[in-house]
């Protein structure tokens, strides 16, 4: 049902079958995170829909969503992401991802978990959580900067037993 990325897509975990809403919220927005636009991830969202990223002090909403996917997306023109597994229940998703980008010359690979709190087939709220010292230092189990390291981070990246939970 859901489309799968890369190889190694676990499913949906949880609920046997989503509601048609989150259904379809999950199918866009893992389109989005094969071929990301501005556009289309502020089109996830609900008018008053929030976004939370791991260094926000505060949710945001509204044109400052779309001012920091613009800010993501000029600084890291290549951001993909690939999902990895989803657990859904209610009005309820999330999805842990594989993401990759470019900053400079280095390569960037890193998991993040997506938290959704949906109403129908929008984003009410959104949170991203990752390990941003691990990130920017590469010496995370979620993040890697390995050089040469290629989209599926084969590998790549040590797994945890962290990763036995999505």
């Amino acid at each position: 049902m859901f489309p799968s990325a890369r190889e190694g897509f676990d499913g949906l975990v949880g609920a046997p079958e989503p509601s048609e809403g989150t259904a379809r919220c999950l199918e866009r927005f893992f389109r989005w995170g094969a071929a990301p636009t501005v556009d289309a991830y502020c089109g996830l969202f609900t008018a008053d829909g929030t976004l939370l990223d791991a260094d926000m002090a505060a949710p945001i909403d509204g044109p400052a969503i779309r001012e920091a996917i613009t800010a993501v997306l000029t600084l890291l023109p290549d951001f993909r992401f690939a999902p990895l597994g989803v657990v859904a229940d209610g009005p309820h998703a999330f999805v842990r991802a594989a993401n990759r980008a470019t900053l400079g010359d280095r390569s960037l690979a890193w998991d993040a978990i997506y938290a959704l709190t949906l109403v129908g087939d929008r984003i009410a709220a959104g949170r991203r959580y990752y390990d941003r010292a691990g990130l920017a230092t590469g010496t995370s189990a979620f993040a890697s900067a390995v050089p040469g390291a290629d989209a599926d981070r084969t590998g790549a990246v040590p797994r945890t037993p962290c990763d036995a939970t999505l």
